[in-house]
């Protein structure tokens, strides 16, 4: 897939972002009008666990997931790839 057909993908995702799916795995985007947002664990998963599901997740071209890195504030980002090394998917 080039890259411009998987933002495409990403940004279908972006607008139709199913919360449920997330919760499913064990996770979900916490949104805070001062902070942004953020991924945290749910389900007995910790934000850790969250954060290196959805970055594996979207290194490997997972469309969803990389979605979910396209919703989280610019900080939140950052510590994510800090922590489970860089996802090779630009923010949106």
């Amino acid at each position: 897939m080039i890259f411009s057909e998987k933002a495409q993908s990403v940004e279908w995702y972006v607008r139709n972002f199913d919360m449920a799916r997330a919760v499913s795995e064990g996770w979900f985007i916490e949104y805070d009008c001062g902070t942004g947002a953020r991924l945290r664990g749910c389900g007995g998963k910790s934000d850790l666990d969250a954060w290196w599901h959805v970055a594996q997740a979207a290194a490997r071209g997972s469309a969803y997931h990389c979605a979910a890195l396209a919703e989280l504030a610019p900080d939140e980002r950052l510590a994510l790839e800090v922590y489970c090394g860089p996802t090779g998917t630009p923010p949106l």
